[in-house]
C-alpha cells in the first residue's frame, strides 16, 4: 500500500530534484529502514519500519527514468535490457543470501550486512554522473 501511495509523488519528486537525488534518498530511507530492523524490537516498531521501507519504493520508477538519463539515447535499449537483466538475477540469490545470513548470524547481523551494502550503492551511486553529464548529451 505504502508503495502505491509513493510512486506518483517519486516521480514528481524526481522531476524537481533529479532523478540521481531520489534514488540515493530512497536508498538512504533503505539503510535507515534497515538498521532500524536490526535494533528495534516490538510490533508497534515493525508496523513503523515496514511503512518507512515502503518509502523506498519512491525509487523503482525513478531509477528505471535514471537509466535513460545516464545513456545516449542510441543505447537506452541494450541499457534497460542490461538493467533489467542484473536486476532479474540478483533479486533471487540476495534474498537467499539474505536467508542464509539470517539463519547462520543473526537477524541483526543480515540487517546490518543489508543496511551496509546499500549504503555502499548510496556512496557509488553519488560519484556517478547526473544524466545531464553524460558526455554527447
Amino acid at each position: 500500500m505504502v508503495k502505491a501511495t509513493v510512486s506518483i509523488p517519486g516521480g514528481r519528486l524526481s522531476d524537481r530534484l533529479g532523478g540521481k537525488a531520489v534514488v540515493m534518498g530512497g536508498w538512504t530511507i533503505y539503510v535507515l529502514a534497515y538498521c532500524g530492523f536490526a535494533f528495534l524490537a516490538g510490533a508497534g516498531w515493525t508496523w513503523f519500519l515496514f511503512v518507512v521501507y515502503g518509502r523506498y519504493y519512491l525509487t523503482e520508477g525513478v531509477l528505471k527514468a535514471y537509466v535513460a538519463d545516464v545513456v545516449l539515447p542510441r543505447q537506452r535499449g541494450g541499457a534497460y535490457g542490461i538493467f533489467n537483466f542484473v536486476i532479474s538475477v540478483t533479486v533471487l540469490p540476495a534474498s537467499l543470501l539474505m536467508g542464509l545470513m539470517w539463519d547462520t548470524v543473526g537477524v541483526r547481523a543480515a540487517f546490518l550486512i543489508g543496511a551496509g551494502l546499500a549504503l555502499a550503492a548510496v556512496l557509488t551511486l553519488s560519484v556517478a554522473p547526473r544524466g545531464d553529464a553524460v558526455p554527447g548529451r
